[in-house]
């Protein structure tokens, strides 16, 4: 037996000898609190025979976390010491709460894991992942994690709240209206109250294909924005993975923002992957062709840098460099092409 796989066998008798313990007692634990009691290097080992021995979680509760929010939230809305004020929106893993952070008296973006998938040991994997990355990562163009943690069995990751939209929205509406979807960052000289800037009157004068042409250095100023964050992202290690326009938020005075790291991952080789062989995570339009190759072809920042030139390539012109109606004609596009 080989040092690592005593190293597994020392752990699963210690999380079985845990469980065990409370189930004697008459408890109930999620996989979430056993993983808080490991390091994580030993997370998916203790997710695989939590998993195993629920019999694919079975125990755990299969309400969504909103339901699980809605009753342990008493009559003004609490969860834990957060009040839920709105919900923002729901993705297929989680929903994401307006909240009210009672300790500090501010807002928050409260994204909460639905159980359905918390008993996913992947899934959780990847929630407890995403809230220790982005909380590593210090950069303006980069959403602000404040906290993560469990409230009722309920992994939460409270955020910084950016109010705008998706740069995704923005090019949506360019194609249903005609406008541009230009993230153009306001200029120092922009009407704090949320007037118009000096220089959103001064291009409004020009003509109109100068004007075309301030839109175009807008949204490679904003890209570019979007670039460094993603270099001090690379510079820490870590590989977003799931770079598009759905995944950078445009404040209210149009500055870009980066969102979730729901996919990152570290790049040392001695971290766990979180993905199985053979699995594609990602948005097929937006990957590197280093990505449709499944885990042949080991990843660096690079795959970061196509899907963010693919990004700019949509800005620009409203449509995506690869396009093909079924998925496996888009991956021969990419990988071919």
């Amino acid at each position: 037996m080989s040092r690592s796989d005593e190293i597994d066998e020392a752990v699963i008798l210690r999380f079985r000898a845990d469980w065990l313990a409370d189930r004697a007692r008459g408890e109930t634990r999620s996989v979430a609190e056993y993983l808080e009691r490991f390091p994580k290097e030993h997370w998916a080992v203790v997710a695989r025979e939590f998993f195993e021995l629920t019999d694919g979680g079975a125990a755990e509760s299969s309400r969504s976390a909103a339901d699980t929010a809605d009753e342990s939230a008493g009559p003004d809305g609490r969860f834990g010491p957060y009040r839920l004020l709105r919900e923002l929106g729901r993705g297929g893993q989680a929903v994401v709460y307006l909240a009210e952070d009672t300790r500090l008296n501010r807002e928050v973006a409260l994204k909460l894991l639905t159980d359905r998938h918390a008993r996913s040991a992947q899934a959780l994997l990847r929630f407890h992942r995403e809230a220790e990355i982005a909380s590593r990562l210090n950069h303006p163009n980069i959403c602000t994690v404040h906290e993560a943690g469990n409230e009722g069995n309920v992994p939460f990751i409270a955020m910084q709240l950016i109010e705008g939209e998706t740069l995704g929205r923005r090019i949506a509406t360019a194609k249903e209206t005609g406008a541009d979807p230009n993230p153009t960052p306001v200029s120092p000289t922009a009407n704090e109250a949320g007037g118009t800037s000096e220089r959103d009157d001064a291009v409004a004068l020009l003509p109109p294909e100068l004007q075309q042409r301030e839109t175009l250095f807008g949204i490679v100023e904003a890209i570019e924005k979007v670039a460094r964050a993603l270099h001090s992202a690379h510079e820490a290690g870590v590989i977003h993975r799931d770079i598009k326009p759905g995944n950078i938020m445009v404040t209210t005075d149009k500055m870009p923002v980066l969102m979730d790291f729901g996919l990152a991952r570290e790049e040392e080789p001695d971290q766990p992957t979180l993905t199985g062989t053979g699995e594609l995570f990602g948005t097929p339009a937006y990957m590197s062709p280093e990505q449709l190759t499944r885990h042949t072809i080991p990843l660096d920042g690079r795959t970061d840098v196509w899907s963010l030139g693919a990004t700019l390539f949509e800005c620009l012109t409203l449509r995506r460099p690869f396009e093909h109606p079924t998925r496996e004609g888009l991956y021969q596009a990419i990988l071919l092409r």
